[in-house]
C-alpha cells in the first residue's frame, strides 16, 4: 500500500490540549501531513454528504465553503488552483470532495504522495461524520488533565 492510500488521520479535542504540538510530531515524520486546521468537513457535511453525485457546477461552492472554513483562507491555495485540481481530478462524492482538496495542498507544497489528516480540535462534536464520509479514518482524540494547567 503506498502511503497516500493510508487512511486519514483526524486530531481532535478540546482547545489547549496538545493538538498543535501533535500536529508538529506527525508533520515531522515521512508519512502524513496535517495542514492547518479545517472544519470544512463538518461544515459542508450537511449540504454534500447525501448528494448522489457532484458535479462541476457544484465546485464553485465547495471552494467557496473550504476557504470559510479552513485557516489561512483555504491555507493559502488560490480558488483558482483548486478549481483546476477539481476539474482534473473530478470528485463525484462527498468524500472524494474531501480527499481532492487535501491531496490539492500536499502537491502544492510538494510533499508527494504523503498522507494527509486534520487537525482540528471541534471536530470531536463530528465524530459521526468523519466515520460517515471516512469509514476507516483513524481518530486521535487527545485529552489533557486540568491539573496540568494549574
Amino acid at each position: 500500500m503506498s502511503i497516500s492510500n493510508l487512511s486519514p488521520v483526524f486530531v481532535v479535542s478540546s482547545g489547549r490540549s496538545g493538538t498543535t504540538l501533535l500536529r508538529g510530531i506527525l508533520n515531522a515524520t515521512e508519512q502524513i501531513y496535517i495542514p492547518h486546521e479545517s472544519d470544512f468537513l463538518a461544515r459542508a457535511y450537511p449540504f454534500y454528504q447525501d448528494k448522489k453525485e457532484l458535479d462541476e457546477a457544484d465546485y464553485p461552492r465547495i471552494l467557496n465553503l473550504f476557504a470559510i472554513a479552513s485557516q489561512k483562507n483555504g491555507w493559502g491555495m488560490s480558488k483558482d488552483y483548486l478549481f483546476e485540481y477539481f476539474k482534473e481530478k473530478s470528485p463525484r462524492t462527498f468524500s472524494e470532495v474531501n480527499n481532492t482538496i487535501y491531496t490539492a495542498y500536499i502537491q502544492s507544497e510538494g510533499l508527494g504522495d504523503l498522507s494527509w489528516g486534520i487537525k482540528h480540535p471541534v471536530l470531536i462534536a463530528s465524530i459521526d461524520k468523519i466515520f460517515n464520509v471516512f469509514p476507516e479514518a483513524k481518530i486521535v482524540h487527545i485529552v489533557r488533565d486540568g491539573r496540568d494547567v494549574c
